[in-house]
């Protein structure tokens, strides 16, 4: 029998395979330069970095958003949109 350790990482692959999730890409991908990206939602801002359970708040090093990350890339975010969830989320914060 392996160690404990090797039976943790183990476990936790199959718990990886098991949970990713394929999306068929008609097309889409790789976005070409000069596409243009809408993201809807609170989750271009606001998002978990931890579970939200009783043990779930983790302090983490650093945090970067969908909208910021794919910003820091160069990809052309539709900024008069997410102007309009930043207003939202003013008025309707968690």
């Amino acid at each position: 029998m392996t160690d404990y350790k090797e039976m943790l990482k183990l476990l936790s692959a199959e718990a990886d395979a098991e949970g990713a999730v394929l999306l068929k890409n008609d097309g889409m991908l790789p976005l070409a330069p000069g596409d243009r990206l809408a993201i809807f939602g609170r989750g271009q801002f606001v998002h978990y970095k931890s579970g939200t359970g009783s043990g779930g708040k983790v302090n983490v090093e650093y945090s970067t958003s969908l909208y910021d990350g794919l910003k820091s890339l160069g990809a052309d975010v539709n900024d008069e949109l997410a102007d309009v969830y930043r207003a939202w989320l003013a008025d309707n914060p968690y």
